[in-house]
């Protein structure tokens, strides 16, 4: 056999080779074989995906009702240690209006703390002339200029001067005195007091 008919050998072998591996290292890098579903086991089964449409309703559901929620509780109180309301037997629902907590440490409007009382549950003398709370009539005039430029830039907005007021039902009648002649002298002529609805 001639040096030509033995290289035309090798590389016939060398392609029958390569045919049967692919390439050398083949069986090596093989991906793994899936491995098949036990009987009464856990397999390799896809998870169902949640259905979209479902989870969208029951997100829309939720969202009209607490809107609905927030439209009919215009005012939400928590009671506590300093805040605790009278019990009434109105039926009348709340309106929206400035709130004004007055409890056993101070009085807040719309959130703000506007004063505190003193150790004795009292307004400071320093801060109250003829009957008018300083702070309180100044946290109320500047409610009254919100207000008011609100109304300009949205037509559905108007300045009522209505005050919601949430106080603590041991509120020494002095105090609320005072608070009504301070809101009646910032242009809020109109109260409505929070109260919890009785029992039967």
């Amino acid at each position: 056999m001639t040096e030509e008919q033995n290289v035309e050998s090798v590389e016939e072998q060398k392609a029958v080779e390569s045919v049967d591996g692919a390439y050398p290292g083949w069986d090596e890098q093989q991906p793994p074989a899936k491995k098949k579903k036990q009987a009464g086991g856990i397999g390799d089964e896809e998870v169902p995906m949640p259905n979209i449409t479902s989870l969208l309703d029951a997100l829309f559901i939720i969202l009209v009702f607490l809107l609905k929620s927030y439209s009919t509780n215009p005012v939400s109180v928590t009671q506590s240690a300093s805040l605790k309301l009278a019990a009434s037997a109105a039926q009348l629902s709340p309106k929206d209006a400035l709130p004004v907590i007055i409890d056993k440490k101070g009085i807040t409007v719309d959130g703000i703390e506007t004063m505190k009382f003193d150790d004795k549950g009292m307004v400071p003398a320093d801060q109250v002339a003829g009957h008018i709370i300083a702070p309180l009539s100044q946290a109320l005039r500047d409610q009254a200029e919100k207000q008011r430029k609100l109304a300009q830039l949205n037509t559905d907005v108007s300045f009522k001067g209505e005050l919601i007021l949430i106080c603590d039902k041991d509120l020494p009648y002095k105090i609320l005195r005072d608070i009504l002649m301070t809101a009646g002298d910032a242009e809020y002529g109109n109260f409505r007091f929070a109260v919890i609805k009785a029992a039967g």
